[in-house]
């Protein structure tokens, strides 16, 4: 350079640029800054976990948003989107951060999926709303409900109807049979490999397209958005679906042609395989699988457009309460499966899930519920089915997915201004505003009801008022404790706390609990309840003396609530042997008779503390027992 050679110029050029493209973003965006050019950022992508995903179009969809696709086991639990067809969903739950998505609830497979927990739930709401649930055909669990059931035969163990026997478990109408003889039931349900049976009334005068017998798939996709502790459900139907049509004629069923599955089962994987199957070549005037938009013309067609917007209303209102006779066990096990949430739901709701909702119809153009699917087929073996799938994967991912590949970011940001005291960001609003939209492109919202219906509105509240409270007392189980709801925690059956409870209040004290508290590492006193005592307060484990050697085995903290009391095991303050099994010493090696004195006089014995003062003050008076009982009893 100091020469002026051109060739000595140009290679300092070249080694200068090299350099600078070898540098850290951070210093070549520095560097950039001072020299006054824009600073160039790279983009992080959104990453999608397809290890577990099954069909190309979900992948294709994914890929066509700019999305990277991760197939690596290793780098599979930090990518933004989870999307699994397979079982084994619940494992995936806890790896699941706040700033992470699944294409699953928590609870979902337990609630609708399996035909069991299908019926039991339907059955629990049809007894306080019996027009409402009246979508499924009268149903019995076996072997859980033989006695009821054999009750439709005669002493021949004949029925003069037909029933037809679906395996809990069972997919692709394996082991789905009609019969109207008890043995067979009964053969079936002692199978250990076909497990329970679900049992229902054959519907024999169904709706026909062409003389054959079908059924409708519908897509129907579950969507929440976080208020306060809560989730606030949002539903929607998509417009377009399945028409699977039957390759064999139909007849009324009769004992000769029970057998013949084709015509009676509706199933896409048994038709198939017929040598009379037709595919579907993209015209829905032709083949054994149609759409529904093409479904929904034919009913225009033949019996009139009024009649098919009350289809349409039926088909909404037919998932709206089968998803809300559920929803409040989905949000306790939401609350209980995933991470802990440390911004306060500043990146909203986890989970979403699309249900392929099978449903067929009467002679009367009813809406009979068959089954819910938690994992679709999305498998395209068409034209008809590409073009419908792919809108569904689609659209799914623009109204529950509005993903950024910087969420991580943001949620630590959000984390940090929250443990500062600032208020929460409006990008989750922003991201969810799409979910309270009456509609998007082809999906159509089913709850909350639109403003015009008041009618369904009212009735849908009503119902999901009736499921909450249908639902408490399993929700008081699976309920995990929230920093605000630990103190309003009702009892588990056992009287207890579940192990996932006890490790979430090991890990959530910390940040509710006072100074004291937080001083000591104690875990914050709870509230007695109104009217009643003041519970009992642990002491720290520093002030604890060591056990003795001679300890009760059985003692009065350890007993079960639903065993008699003891009266003389209850007495503290009588004396007892060295070697008695009623030596009186607690589990923490405090004397009994001194921890009774210091609860009584802190005011802070429980009801069993002053039964057992009663009961030792009255034996050291030598009073008879049946006067101690009376006094306790008073």
């Amino acid at each position: 350079r100091r020469r002026g050679s051109p060739a000595l110029a140009q290679a300092a050029a070249v080694v200068a640029a090299a350099s600078a493209a070898e540098a850290e973003p951070g210093e070549s965006s520095t560097a950039a800054a001072e020299e006054g050019a824009p600073a160039k950022t790279k983009k992080v992508k959104v990453t999608f976990n397809a290890t577990h995903c099954m069909y190309d179009v979900i992948t294709e969809s994914v890929e066509a948003r700019g999305w990277k696709v991760v197939r690596s086991e290793t780098k599979a639990p930090m990518c933004n989107l989870h999307w699994l067809d397979q079982s084994g969903i619940m494992e995936w739950f806890r790896r699941v951060e706040p700033w992470m998505k699944i294409n699953h609830y928590p609870g979902m497979h337990n609630a609708l999926a399996r035909k069991t927990c299908l019926a039991r739930n339907m059955a629990r709401m049809q007894r306080h709303f019996p027009v409402e649930y009246n979508f499924l055909p009268q149903t019995w669990i076996v072997p859980n409900e033989m006695i009821d059931f054999e009750k439709q035969f005669d002493e021949f163990g004949k029925a003069k109807t037909i029933f037809i026997a679906k395996p809990d478990a069972g997919t692709q109408g394996r082991g789905i049979f009609l019969t109207n003889e008890l043995s067979k039931i009964k053969a079936a349900a002692a199978d250990r490999e076909t497990g329970l049976l679900v049992v229902q009334r054959y519907v024999g005068k169904p709706m026909l397209i062409e003389g054959l017998k079908f059924d409708l798939r519908l897509y129907f996709l579950v969507g929440s958005k976080l208020q306060g502790e809560g989730l606030e459900p949002r539903f929607f139907l998509f417009r377009d679906g399945l028409v699977r049509l039957c390759t064999t004629e139909y007849t009324p069923p009769t004992l000769e042609n029970l057998d013949q599955k084709r015509m009676h089962l509706t199933n896409y994987a048994i038709n198939k395989k017929s040598p009379d199957f037709v595919q579907n070549d993209g015209d829905d005037d032709g083949g054994h699988k149609r759409s529904l938009r093409w479904f929904m013309e034919y009913i225009a067609e033949e019996h009139g457009e009024k009649e098919r917007d009350k289809l349409w209303n039926k088909f909404k209102g037919l998932c709206v309460k089968m998803a809300l006779a559920v929803w409040p066990t989905l949000e306790a096990e939401y609350r209980n499966s995933f991470p802990k949430d440390q911004s306060g739901g500043a990146m909203g709701s986890r989970s979403f899930e699309v249900l392929g909702v099978d449903v067929m119809m009467d002679e009367k153009r009813r809406p009979i519920l068959i089954e819910v699917n938690h994992l679709p087929s999305f498998t395209c073996d068409s034209p008809l089915d590409e073009d419908i799938k792919s809108r569904v994967v689609q659209q799914t991912l623009d109204m529950v997915c509005r993903l950024e590949g910087g969420d991580k970011a943001t949620y630590d940001a959000a984390v940090a201004a929250r443990l500062r005291g600032e208020a929460p960001t409006a990008a989750t609003a922003e991201r969810e505003s799409i979910l309270d939209a009456l509609s998007y492109k082809d999906f159509e919202r089913a709850y909350p009801a639109p403003p015009d219906t008041p009618k369904a509105h009212a009735r849908y509240e009503a119902i999901r008022a009736k499921a909450n409270e249908a639902c408490r007392p399993l929700i008081s189980v699976v309920t995990r404790p929230t920093s605000s709801s630990a103190e309003r925690r009702p009892p588990t059956a056992l009287g207890g706390s579940t192990g996932s409870s006890s490790s979430a209040r090991r890990s959530e004290g910390s940040t509710t609990a006072g100074s004291s508290a937080s001083s000591t590492g104690l875990p914050p006193r709870p509230r007695p309840p109104p009217g009643g005592p003041a519970p009992m307060r642990a002491r720290p484990p520093a002030e604890r003396p060591p056990a003795p050697s001679c300890v009760s085995p059985d003692p009065i903290s350890r007993r079960s609530r639903s065993a008699p009391l003891n009266l003389r095991r209850a007495t503290p303050d009588l004396p007892a042997l060295p070697n008695s099994p009623c030596h009186s010493t607690s589990p923490t090696g405090t004397p009994r008779s001194e921890k009774v004195r210091r609860r009584a006089s802190s005011g802070e014995a429980s009801s069993k503390v002053r039964l057992m003062s009663a009961v030792a003050r009255h034996q050291l008076t030598r009073k008879s027992l049946p006067m101690a009982q009376a006094q306790i009893m008073l």
